[in-house]
C-alpha cells in the first residue's frame, strides 16, 4: 500500500498499536498513514470538561494528545513527518499527522 487513510478512525480502534504495527509490514517503503483524530490537547476541550464535542461514549475508546500520538507512531515504528502547529493548532478540536515508517 502506498497510502493509508484514518481519518476519524482511529479514536474508535481498541488497539490502535497493534493495528499500526500490522500496517507496519503491507506499507510501501516511502507509503504514508494519513491521520486525523480528535486532539485532547485542544484548548476547547481543557475549557469544556465533559461537554467537550470529542467525548463520545462509547464509540471513542482512545483520546490522543500530540505528544501521545508521536508516541504511538514511534512505538509502532513511524514517525510523524508532518504535524506542524497549524496541523494540532490549540483552538481546532481535530489534529492532523502524516507517518512514514521510522528508518
Amino acid at each position: 500500500m502506498d497510502v493509508v487513510i484514518m481519518s476519524s478512525f482511529l479514536e474508535h480502534e481498541s488497539q490502535p498499536l497493534e493495528l499500526l504495527k500490522r500496517i507496519h509490514p503491507i506499507l510501501a517503503s516511502d507509503g504514508v498513514i494519513i491521520l486525523k483524530v480528535p486532539n485532547f490537547a485542544s484548548w476547547n476541550r481543557i475549557l469544556r470538561g465533559r461537554k467537550w464535542c470529542g467525548f463520545r461514549f462509547p464509540d471513542h475508546v482512545n483520546y490522543f494528545t500530540p505528544k501521545t500520538l508521536k508516541q504511538l507512531a514511534q512505538n509502532a515504528n513511524f514517525t510523524i513527518t508532518r504535524q506542524s502547529f497549524f496541523d494540532r493548532f490549540p483552538f481546532n478540536d481535530s489534529m492532523y499527522a502524516v507517518l512514514k515508517k521510522s528508518d
